[in-house]
């Protein structure tokens, strides 16, 4: 996830930063303290419900809605497991699964407490985490299971189980190499009637300058561990990724810069066929249905 080092830093001072910190033995919670590496702004009550609201009613949109009593599933929920709460408190949901690439959620029951008050306050739900000891107390009571090996998680779900599958800005996060593997599986868990809700930031920590950089290099495990990895498979691509994994792909947002952010020659050479159009995208929203 993009860090909250200074935007002031030029690319390769960033990266060069990155590739000499993820080398310190130094745990994730302490980095996240000093907000140098940090899985995203969940912890954040307001920001957390927000976000999911967006991507229900994204859901939800053109009369289609989720069954009563829908499980969801989150891909990427980082620092917080509070949508397990706000999709049983708020809309109705009957289970969820929150699903990682490492255990990097809050353990604090105060964090949960805090998202029921906020809740409670919104006249959603009922303060039930003040009466809980641990996150696994919070967990079973909302029926939800946090899973922390990504794609491997993936595979251990019930075919046809989920209704609701989201993420925000976590598909670009996905090793190229497991990108189609991993659509595939949301597929297998999708019952032939859910949806999924994805948010998809195409910067990245370096805010483009990743396309620098041929897949020898960027694929290598030397860039994958320094955490400014992206996958850098463009909206096009990513489409017909969706579609050979089963989905019906529908956009409904993107986000454009004014212009490319480099010139055609400081491309690698697999990024060079790029469209303006591409190559200016900043993020994109886009909803999938099982084909």
């Amino acid at each position: 996830m993009p860090s909250q080092l200074s935007l002031a830093v030029p690319w390769w001072g960033k990266l060069a930063a990155k590739v000499i910190i993820s080398r310190l033995p130094i745990g994730y919670k302490i980095w996240k303290a000093l907000h140098v590496f940090e899985c995203g702004q969940m912890d954040d009550p307001s920001y957390a419900y927000g976000v999911f609201k967006k991507h229900f009613d994204a859901a939800q949109s053109q009369g289609r809605f989720l069954r009563k009593g829908f499980v969801s599933l989150e891909l990427g929920p980082g620092d917080s497991l509070s949508s397990a709460l706000i999709a049983a408190s708020a809309y109705g949901g009957s289970a969820s699964y929150l699903v990682d690439a490492g255990p990097y959620a809050q353990a604090k029951v105060r964090h949960y407490r805090a998202m029921e008050k906020f809740l409670a306050l919104k006249g959603l739900t009922n303060v039930t985490v003040n009466r809980m000891d641990s996150v696994q107390d919070v967990l079973d009571t909302y029926r939800s299971t946090y899973l922390t090996k990504g794609l491997l998680s993936l595979r251990s779900i019930p075919s046809q189980s989920v209704d609701f599958t989201w993420s925000h800005t976590v598909l670009q996060e996905i090793r190229l190499h497991e990108f189609l593997d991993t659509m595939k599986e949301l597929r297998r868990i999708m019952r032939p009637d859910g949806v999924c809700s994805h948010w998809v930031d195409s910067t990245g920590y370096l805010q483009g300058h990743d396309l620098r950089f041929s897949d020898f290099v960027w694929e290598s495990s030397f860039i994958s561990r320094s955490g400014c990895y992206t996958n850098r498979i463009h909206e096009n691509e990513m489409s017909e990724l969706f579609r050979a994994a089963g989905f019906l792909p529908e956009m409904l947002l993107t986000k454009r810069r004014d212009c490319p952010l480099l010139k055609r020659s400081q491309l690698a050479s697999r990024f060079r066929h790029l469209s303006d159009e591409e190559l200016r995208l900043r993020c994109f929203h886009i909803l999938l249905r099982p084909n």
